[in-house]
C-alpha cells in the first residue's frame, strides 16, 4: 500500500513539475519575443517592462520553490512520524511478546527490503521525467522565440 501511495505521489509531483516548467518557459519565451519586438520603444519603458518581468519571474520561482520545499518536508515528516509510531508501538509491548515482535520485525524488514527497489525505481523515474520534461519545455520555449524573431 505504501509503495502504491509513493508511486502516486511521485507521479503527481512529476506531472506538477511538468506543468509548472511548461508554464514558466512559455511565459519567458513569449515575454522574450515581446521585449525583443518592442525594442523600438524608448529605453525608460523597456527598463520598466524588464523590471516588471524580472519581479514576476522571481516571485514565480520563489513561490514554486516554497511549494516544492513544503511538499518534500511533509513527505519526510510523514515518513518519520510513521517510523516513530512503529518504534513507539514496539517499545510498549510486554516482554513476553519480544520473541513474536522480533519475528514480525524481521518479516517487516524483509518486506521493506523487497519494496525498497520498487520505491527507488519510482523515485528515479520521477526525477528523470521531471528533467526530461524540463528540457522539452525549454526547447519549446526556445523554438517559439526563434520562430517569432
Amino acid at each position: 500500500m505504501a509503495v502504491f501511495l509513493l508511486k502516486f505521489v511521485f507521479f503527481t509531483l512529476s506531472s506538477l513539475m511538468n506543468l509548472i516548467s511548461a508554464l514558466i518557459f512559455s511565459i519567458i519565451g513569449r515575454l522574450t519575443v515581446l521585449v525583443i519586438q518592442g525594442l523600438s520603444v524608448p529605453t525608460q519603458g523597456i527598463n520598466g517592462l524588464l523590471a516588471i518581468i524580472r519581479s514576476m519571474i522571481q516571485w514565480i520561482i520563489q513561490y514554486f520553490a516554497e511549494l516544492l520545499k513544503d511538499a518534500i518536508s511533509s513527505i519526510i515528516s510523514a515518513a518519520f512520524d510513521s517510523f516513530k509510531e512503529a518504534i513507539t508501538g514496539s517499545v510498549d509491548l510486554t516482554s513476553s511478546a519480544v520473541g513474536e515482535i522480533m519475528e514480525k520485525t524481521r518479516d517487516s524488514l524483509d518486506q521493506l527490503l523487497k519494496d525498497f527497489p520498487e520505491v527507488f525505481e519510482g523515485f528515479s523515474e520521477m526525477v528523470w521525467t521531471i528533467v526530461k520534461d524540463l528540457w522539452n519545455n525549454y526547447g519549446n520555449a526556445v523554438g517559439y522565440v526563434m520562430e517569432n524573431l
